[in-house]
């Protein structure tokens, strides 16, 4: 099936990106970079070289059109010398390793399967234990598959179990969430992964999620923002499902489309904090839905009333961050580190001036968001935390 939308491309600047509400669905933390990387295998070039540069910045997608030039390339040159083309075998696993992160699960199956112990690094997961691993979750996927275009190309791939109403929800609100993404980011996608379990495979959605993130979930997880794929449950542990026409759904969209067009830019890098990743989501809300900024500067009023503005420290990391926000859920705390991420992105935006966010973002890539900070405001993170939280003060007083 396929659903055909307009898509619309303009450059939004962080400047006037304002500040939000509570969110009901929320994001997984993203991939943090390895830190210890086992040592390269012995037969190196300059070329695998470079793709296991990307492998370690979390560059999938570059990782995969790198590989993918790389093994045509060897296919042209075999065919010139009217040789059969034998495909570089360690070009095949680190296409088959990151279409796999990227929840291209037939493509990686199809690099993957014939490639034995190989692998990239020594001592390293081998495209036989990846193989195994893409089995698994290709039982665990929903079995349908409905296609969303705009004109020939295929922007989302959205597998589900049931055609219900809230699965209807989730196909509107896709195409009006990545509209509002791709204009704040400047970015278009295609071919994105979309997940769709609904109330009665919840259990379904944990051994999938589970499989596809290597990790447990937390019980307040409704959306899985991983590598280029999201998962959306219906259900999660600590709240009632979602109504299945669930109004702000689009909202959401726009935050996970923004967390998603993000990471394509800037990868795994240990620097980028927390709190500017979902901030900056948070504004891709307020794109598709301006009152949102409205309801975020009120919350921000109510915490600094309730003396509930989180440290730094708190809210840099992803196991900080999403601790705070999962005693939030729970009820033994008033803070609120999604509507603090958001006002912290806004006043950012107002001091870089009007520099354009995907700009922005590609300096962060390059250069690391302390270097990038530093140049754009003179300030480092904890000046700059100090310098919103005087604001904020002065602006309630």
């Amino acid at each position: 099936m396929n659903l055909r939308f307009p898509l619309i491309l303009t450059v939004l600047c962080l400047l006037g990106v304002s500040v939000g509400a509570q969110t009901v669905l929320t994001p997984v933390a993203p991939a943090e970079v390895q830190t210890s990387l086992p040592v390269l295998v012995e037969h190196s070039t300059p070329e695998l070289n470079h793709i296991r540069e990307l492998f370690v910045q979390g560059l999938y997608l570059q990782l995969i059109e790198r590989t993918t030039d790389a093994l045509d390339k060897g296919k042209t040159e075999a065919l010139a010398k009217n040789e059969v083309d034998k495909p570089d075998p360690e070009l095949l696993y680190w296409r088959g390793f990151a279409r796999r992160r990227c929840g291209l699960f037939k493509d990686a199956l199809a690099d993957l399967q014939s490639l034995g112990n190989m692998t990239g690094y020594a001592n390293f997961v081998t495209a036989a234990q990846l193989t195994t691993e893409i089995g698994l979750l290709l039982e665990q996927r929903p079995p349908n598959e409905y296609d969303i275009r705009n004109d020939s190309k295929v922007i989302f791939r959205v597998y589900y179990n049931e055609d219900d109403e809230f699965l209807r929800t989730v196909l509107d609100a896709l195409p009006k969430g990545y509209t509002a993404a791709s204009s704040f980011i400047g970015l278009q996608a295609d071919e994105i992964p979309i997940f769709v379990f609904n109330s009665a495979h919840y259990s379904q959605f944990v051994k999938f999620f589970t499989t596809l993130s290597d990790g447990p979930l937390q019980g307040w997880w409704r959306i899985g923002n991983r590598n280029g794929t999201i998962t959306i449950s219906q259900n999660n542990l600590l709240e009632s499902p979602l109504p299945s026409n669930y109004p702000d759904m689009a909202r959401l969209m726009s935050h996970e489309m923004t967390h998603l067009l993000i990471y394509r830019i800037v990868g795994d890098l240990k620097d980028f904090p927390t709190w500017f990743n979902e901030g900056t989501a948070r504004c891709g809300e307020g794109v598709y839905e301006p009152e949102f900024y409205i309801q975020n500067d009120r919350k921000i009023r109510q915490l600094l009333a309730q003396n509930a503005i989180l440290s730094l420290n708190q809210i840099v990391s992803p196991s900080g961050f999403y601790y705070s926000v999962d005693q939030m859920k729970k009820g033994t705390q008033p803070c609120d580190a999604y509507a603090q991420g958001f006002s912290m992105t806004r006043y950012l935006g107002v001091l870089l001036k009007g520099e354009k966010l995907r700009y922005f973002l590609n300096d962060i890539q390059e250069k690391g968001f302390e270097a990038v900070l530093k140049t754009g405001t003179g300030m480092t993170s904890d000046e700059f935390y100090q310098s919103w939280l005087d604001e904020i003060n002065d602006a309630n007083r």
